[in-house]
């Protein structure tokens, strides 16, 4: 028996949607940031409220933390009239300022928690009505969009 004399084919490389597409890396890059950092911060809050304030710091704190989830359809109406590029800018500026006070003036708990409330994960971009970011920009000429997002679907935009 004589063996076959073709290579075996690569498969195709995983990272090429990432490599070809600029505008989707540096998204994904910077949520990936805001994540960790999110992260980090509800950390260092509790912290600093299981401290300062003991349990009901730590309880104040962490329902400040999840009210503003109760609002999400409503900021995604809202969300719906602005830009979203300007508006994730704009969000994640305001939250690096909010931290950046935080940081700086360590507030009693009756000013923390509002500020938490202010830094809670909010529903900027994932509520709404609207196609979501990721979609629309990975959906370009060398990528269709998923089936009934298109311009023609009714449910995109």
């Amino acid at each position: 028996m004589a063996e076959s004399s073709t290579p075996p084919v690569a498969p195709p490389p995983r990272t090429r949607l990432l490599r070809g597409n600029p505008a989707l890396r540096s998204l994904c890059a910077s949520r990936a940031v805001s994540f960790v950092g999110d992260g980090i911060t509800a950390t260092v809050l509790v912290v600093l409220a299981a401290r300062q304030d003991g349990p009901v710091g730590v309880s104040l704190l962490l329902l400040a933390n999840a009210l503003p989830r109760l609002a999400g359809p409503l900021a995604g109406v809202l969300a719906d009239r602005v830009p979203t590029r300007r508006l994730m800018m704009r969000c994640e500026l305001a939250s690096g300022l909010v931290i950046g006070l935080i940081a700086v003036t360590l507030p009693p708990l009756p000013v923390l928690v509002p500020l938490a409330g202010a830094l809670a994960p909010d529903p900027r971009v994932d509520s709404g009505g609207r196609e979501h970011p990721r979609t629309r920009v990975r959906c370009g000429e060398n990528h269709p969009s998923p089936a009934g997002t298109g311009p023609r679907s009714g449910r995109g935009r």
